[in-house]
């Protein structure tokens, strides 16, 4: 029967940084290039608006319109990215002794015990699963807490 390998909470961190960093990453780039794209066609739709105003007010109400089209493609192309970004995360799980947790759940449940403990808005969050104690550290928004796998 093979040995299972231990894995540490480093080994841990190490594979998920990069996968955090390359998603924070490309979330920021797909927002840069929509906001970039709507500010663009903003500046476009406003010299259109400028010139079909010396036409007349209902020139101009549709150059007006034109720039409320192109501001909420701008927006829909950021939603887009970001929920393309969240697209690509990965679905990561620990086994050990016979046991298996997603760290998805984990971190939903430490969430959940620190709402229930503290006051205040989640802004960071760290999870430290150690498999050999049964539980997993926590430390969100400053604060530490532990929860059982």
């Amino acid at each position: 029967m093979a040995r299972r390998k231990k894995i540490s909470k480093e080994d841990i961190k190490a594979k998920l940084e990069p996968v955090g960093k390359k998603v924070e990453q490309a979330s920021q780039v797909v927002g840069g290039i929509a906001k970039a794209t709507a500010q663009k066609a903003s500046e476009a739709g406003e010299k259109a608006s400028e010139v079909l105003e010396a036409t007349g007010e209902k020139a101009a109400q549709v150059g007006k319109k034109a720039v409320s089209a192109i501001g909420e493609t701008g927006e829909k192309a950021n939603e887009a990215g970001k929920k393309a970004a969240a697209a690509i995360i990965p679905e990561v799980y620990v086994q050990w002794g016979g046991k298996e947790t997603s760290c998805a759940e984990l971190l939903e449940r430490a969430k959940t015990d620190f709402r229930a403990n503290n006051e205040g808005a989640v802004h960071s969050c760290k999870l430290y699963i150690k498999p050999e104690d049964g539980l997993a550290y926590y430390v969100i928004s400053g604060k530490e807490g532990k929860i059982s796998l």
